[in-house]
């Protein structure tokens, strides 16, 4: 939009709206992958800190998520993903050196132990558990709250991982 006003007097509003409505997002933003069985699958390997997980979780309104999270450890403070995660996550599947940080800060602010949370040993593991997790109207949001360097080189590799795991998954 910004660009847009900038331009004012070189583009359409047309020209703005043939741009808007055709913008698919930005890789690993919340970027939608693939709806399969009524599921819908996010992509948002960006996500490499607890602040950027935050920011990614308070775009959905109730709590249907089933969240992939975890990765290399760099020494991070997890204590405030806790209770966004209790709000909006039903199932937490948890994967790499930062999975126990993750897993106590959730301890700690569900009381009522409401999110059911999952370990997975692989990417592949973790599509998976996250699929079977799923029902119909749910969102799986790969957000990992964490660097990739323990298993992928970057967030684009952890990413494109997700994606074709995704894609590659049988329709029901």
């Amino acid at each position: 939009m910004a660009a847009a006003l900038l331009l004012r007097t070189e583009i359409t509003e047309e020209d703005v709206y043939a741009v808007a409505s055709t913008f698919r997002g930005v890789e690993h933003r919340l970027e939608p992958v693939r709806e399969l069985d009524g599921v819908k699958y996010i992509n948002s390997s960006i996500d490499s800190s607890p602040e950027r997980t935050l920011n990614a979780l308070s775009v959905f309104d109730r709590r249907n998520v089933v969240m992939i999270a975890g990765g290399k450890d760099k020494n991070l403070d997890y204590s405030s993903i806790g209770a966004p995660i209790v709000e909006k996550v039903k199932t937490l599947v948890l994967i790499g050196p930062t999975a126990d940080k993750i897993e106590a800060s959730v301890r700690a602010a569900d009381n009522d132990a409401s999110v059911k949370i999952v370990r997975a040993g692989t990417y592949k593991e973790a599509v998976d558990l996250a699929r079977a997790a799923a029902a119909p109207g749910d969102v799986v949001l790969l957000s990992p709250a964490s660097t990739s360097f323990d298993l992928f080189k970057n967030f684009e590799e952890r990413g494109n991982t997700f994606k074709r795991l995704v894609n590659e998954l049988p329709q029901h």
